[in-house]
């Protein structure tokens, strides 16, 4: 029973840290978008990369994508299965 909780800790750990990356990544975008080079980022090693996105998506689809994030989140809180969650949000990002 130890290492099932163990496994299903780390599980929890994983998928917070990938909801945390693509929250970061996409709230970068939303400044990027507002603000242009004068932003700062979060993932400032990413700046031309976000610059990009922020240049493709509107303000739409930022909010959209970040939304989908929280619904994640809040998924992932209730213990839904991780790789559904993942799935979900992965056609929501994309």
């Amino acid at each position: 029973a130890g290492d099932r909780s163990k496994d299903r800790d780390e599980k929890k750990d994983r998928m917070r840290e990938i909801v945390i990356v693509a929250n970061s990544w996409f709230r970068d975008v939303a400044a990027a978008k507002v603000s242009g080079e004068q932003a700062t980022f979060f993932n400032n090693d990413q700046s031309g990369r976000i610059l990009e996105a922020s240049g493709r998506l509107s303000v739409a689809d930022i909010e959209q994508k970040l939304t989908a994030i929280a619904g994640a989140a809040s998924d992932a809180a209730r213990h839904l299965n991780n790789r559904l969650v993942l799935a979900k949000l992965r056609a929501e990002l994309c």
